[in-house]
C-alpha cells in the first residue's frame, strides 16, 4: 500500500506558533501535535478535519496513550493558531495547504512519466511499423501506441509501490531494461513481492530482486515462485545459523533488502 506523505519543515520546532505549544506541555506537545496531524491526513473524505467533540477526544487520548488533556491541548492549538474550528470539526489550514501543494506535484509528476511513457512507447511502435511487411495486420492488442503489459506493469507499480521512475534516470531505464528481459507476468510478481516486503527503500528493493532473477535466467511466473522460496529458504537457514552461531555462510537477504 503506497504511504501517504506531508511536508515537515526541518525547524518546525521553531515556529513561534510551535514554541508556544511546546513552552506549555514540552516535546510530549510537539509529538502529539504532529501526530494529530497524521491524524488529518487519513481524513481525507472530510477535507482532513477531526469532530470537534468529547468523543473524538477521548478516541485521542486513547490513540496517543498521552496523558495530556485532549481537549485542553487541541484548545491551545487554536488559541495559537496551529488548528482552526467552527465548533463542530477542527482542522489546520497550514496542513491542507501545504498537504494541497505535495498532492499537486504529484499529479504534475505522474502527468509527466506518463507523458514519458507514452512517448517512449509510441516511437518504439513507429520503429517497429516501420520494419513491418506492407500486408502485415495492425496490432489489435495496440492502444494509442502503447504495449498493454508495459502499462499493466506501470498501472501495477504506480498502485502498490508508487510514481514509476521516469526513463531518463537510471532506475527507470534499468526497469525498461528488466521488462524487456524478463516479461509483464515477471515483473508484476516482483512489484507483489516488494509490496509483501514493506521495505524502506522500494525502489531499490524491486531492482534488487530483478536484478537476482535476471542472473537466474528467470522467464516465468512458476520460476519466480521457485526462486523467491529458495530465496526464503536460504534466509531462514541463516537466520537459524545466526540464532546458533553456527557457520559463517553469507545471508541470502541483508537487512530489508533482497
Amino acid at each position: 500500500m503506497k504511504a501517504v506523505y506531508f511536508s515537515h519543515d526541518e525547524d518546525a520546532r521553531n515556529d513561534p506558533k510551535v514554541m508556544k505549544l511546546r513552552a506549555k506541555y514540552g516535546m510530549e506537545g510537539y509529538g502529539c501535535y504532529f501526530a494529530m496531524l497524521e491524524m488529518f491526513s487519513s481524513e481525507s473524505g472530510n477535507g482532513h478535519s477531526l469532530d470537534y467533540s468529547q468523543e473524538q477526544f477521548d478516541a485521542i487520548t486513547y490513540d496517543l496513550r498521552s496523558s495530556l488533556d485532549v481537549k485542553e491541548f487541541i484548545d491551545k492549538c487554536i488559541e495559537v493558531g496551529l488548528f482552526q474550528t467552527d465548533g463542530e470539526r477542527f482542522w489546520s489550514e497550514s496542513f491542507n495547504r501545504r498537504f494541497d501543494e505535495v498532492a499537486q506535484k504529484a499529479r504534475e509528476r505522474s502527468e509527466k512519466a506518463q507523458k514519458a511513457v507514452n512517448a517512449r512507447w509510441a516511437k518504439r511502435k513507429a520503429a517497429s511499423e516501420s520494419e513491418k511487411p506492407k500486408n502485415e495486420p495492425e496490432d489489435m492488442f495496440s492502444i494509442d501506441g502503447l504495449d498493454p503489459d508495459w502499462v499493466r506493469f506501470v498501472q501495477t507499480y504506480e498502485q502498490n509501490i508508487g510514481l514509476i521512475p521516469h526513463g531518463g534516470s537510471k532506475s527507470g531505464q534499468l526497469l525498461e531494461d528488466y521488462y524487456n528481459e524478463l516479461g509483464a507476468d515477471v515483473m508484476c510478481k516482483a512489484v507483489e513481492e516488494t509490496n509483501l516486503a514493506h521495505p524502506d527503500n522500494p525502489e531499490r528493493f524491486i531492482l534488487a530482486i530483478l536484478k537476482k532473477w535476471a542472473e537466474l535466467g528467470v522467464k516465468t511466473l512458476e520460476q519466480a515462485h521457485a526462486a523467491t522460496l529458495e530465496h526464503d529458504r536460504r534466509a531462514e537457514n541463516w537466520k537459524k545459523r545466526q540464532d546458533g552461531n553456527v557457520g559463517s555462510e553469507p545471508p541470502a537477504i541483508r537487512g530489508k533488502f533482497w
